[in-house]
């Protein structure tokens, strides 16, 4: 009688699994994605200093040029965001990519401030226009990768660099 029963709720089970789980169905070929960057968007004359965000954390400060020869509007933000990662060891030996965060108004010349407000504005066809983004770090004992697309271009040591000077 027990093996009957076991026999049965095996056979249930199997039923069960059959009908629940749908069948997978290709449906399409998957498309390669698309290439990322433009060529008429154009990124250089990154520099880098030091500040503390609003949390007292260490911060990379991050301040580039964008020049747009296309004939789109594009946001520099986004153009960033979509091609160069920052990327730093944590304390257990992983790679992070590092958060964006907010400085304090105060700890930014009024040009820098400037800047920061640039990468929310719409960059239009045949303009270029300089940008300032901040990164929470890890550690500022610790050197940060700068990744473009999926080489790293260049290695920064935030120990050495500066701090953003305020408007005095």
């Amino acid at each position: 009688m027990l093996s009957l029963i076991a026999l049965a709720k095996l056979g249930y089970g199997w039923y069960a699994q059959k009908q629940v789980t749908p069948q997978k169905v290709v449906v399409g070929v998957p498309k390669v994605a698309q290439k990322t960057s433009s060529s008429t968007l154009r990124l250089s004359d990154f520099q880098f200093e030091y500040a503390v965000d609003f949390l007292k954390r260490p911060t990379l400060v991050v301040k580039y040029r964008l020049k747009n020869t296309g004939g789109e509007s594009a946001w520099p933000q986004y153009v960033l965001d979509s091609n160069v990662v920052f990327a730093q060891q944590t304390n257990a030996g992983t790679t992070s990519v590092l958060a964006k965060t907010d400085v304090a108004s105060g700890q930014l010349s009024f040009l820098m401030q400037n800047y920061q407000e640039n990468a929310d504005i719409l960059l239009k066809a045949k303009e270029s226009v300089t940008i300032v983004s901040t990164y929470r770090l890890e550690s500022r004992n610790r050197p940060v990768s700068m990744m473009v697309g999926k080489d790293q271009r260049k290695t920064i040591k935030p120990w050495t660099l500066k701090q953003v000077k305020a408007d005095e």
